[in-house]
């Protein structure tokens, strides 16, 4: 019985990190989405301005925008 003790123990715990990381894991989710539409709205800005070399535009999540306007 002694034995069976710190497997049960090892389980909650790992049950415990798998809730914690897919609650980490919907957040990210979240921050993603939000992102993603804030990337939306940041190409409707690009949209309107002009110029005669592409814009590069760093983001969030490490992604990259690359628009390239004619004037």
């Amino acid at each position: 019985m002694a034995l069976a003790f710190p497997n049960a123990v090892a389980k909650l715990k790992k049950s415990c990190n798998i809730q914690r990381g897919m609650v980490r894991c919907r957040e990210e989710e979240g921050r993603h989405q939000r992102n993603l539409n804030e990337n939306e709205q940041l190409k409707k800005q690009i949209a309107e301005w002009t110029c005669s070399r592409p814009c590069h535009v760093s983001h969030f999540h490490r992604l990259r925008l690359h628009a390239t306007h004619l004037k």
